[in-house]
């Protein structure tokens, strides 16, 4: 996770996009007597395990002799 200039970072993760939109509007809500959001950044899966260039992350390599 990069470092930011915030005090707190909030991470929510699910198979529901709408289940999380909805969490961290509730979240956000819970807090706003104490923080703001100063940054948000939001990410969904791409073909299952595979980010944008296709590379499958979590493989299991196997090693042959």
């Amino acid at each position: 996770m990069p470092a930011a200039q915030h005090d707190a970072v909030l991470w929510l993760s699910g198979g529901s996009y709408d289940v999380i939109f909805d969490e961290a509007r509730q979240a956000i809500k819970a807090l706003a007597q104490i923080a703001t959001v100063a940054d948000e950044t939001s990410s969904w899966p791409y073909q299952r395990y595979r980010d944008l260039t296709g590379f499958e992350d979590g493989r299991q390599i196997t090693l042959t002799q």
